[in-house]
């Protein structure tokens, strides 16, 4: 992610194939067009935030699964 305002993502960029990150060079835009690449990063954003929520999900209702003893906490 490119910057965060107050936890809004204002932009995204994807690492350019065969480099480490490292210098800023090695980042490019989703899309050329920048209305294209807002709407591209936006989506992949979405999608990676509702993997992460489902994976949370899952990982409670497998810990709440072990709680068998309703006198036990």
């Amino acid at each position: 992610m490119k910057r965060i305002y107050q936890g809004k993502v204002v932009g995204v960029e994807k690492l350019k194939s065969g480099k480490n990150g490292k210098s800023p060079d090695d980042w490019e835009p989703f899309d050329p067009d920048s209305k294209v690449a807002k709407e591209k990063w936006q989506e992949a954003l979405w999608q990676h935030h509702e993997l992460f929520q489902d994976a949370v999900n899952y990982y409670l209702l497998a810990l709440l699964s072990l709680a068998r003893d309703s006198t036990n906490p």
